[in-house]
């Protein structure tokens, strides 16, 4: 009979989604640095590039290799204080509430939290 504690190291849903976000983070990370960087992505796409800025962000903030692209500091040099700092702030907010949830579906699934 194991402890009521114990934790089972068998694969959880939360690994799984770890993995998937880490795998499609470093994809657009790669994806960014391929086409020369946040400034090269804003020229070629243009009046989109902020609605994508922000997804990207989001992704690459969840991984280990969020800071490495310059993201804050692109967003207000290309689309000025004001919105620079707008996107910045939805997509670190975003990827703060993924994380939490996520973290707190971790927790559950090794019975910290309750369910």
């Amino acid at each position: 009979m194991t402890p009521a504690h114990a934790v089972s190291l068998a694969p959880r849903r939360s690994l799984a989604v770890f993995a998937a976000t880490l795998a499609v983070g470093v994809g657009v990370w790669v994806w960014i640095v391929s086409l020369g960087g946040v400034d090269a992505f804003q020229l070629r796409f243009g009046a989109v590039a902020p609605f994508l800025s922000v997804p990207a962000h989001v992704l690459t903030t969840l991984t280990p290799v969020g800071e490495v692209i310059p993201f804050g500091a692109a967003n207000g040099a290309l689309y000025g204080l004001a919105w620079g700092a707008g996107l910045n702030w939805s997509a670190w907010m975003t990827a703060a509430v993924l994380q939490r949830a996520w973290g707190a579906s971790a927790a559950r699934e090794v019975g910290a939290l309750p369910a």
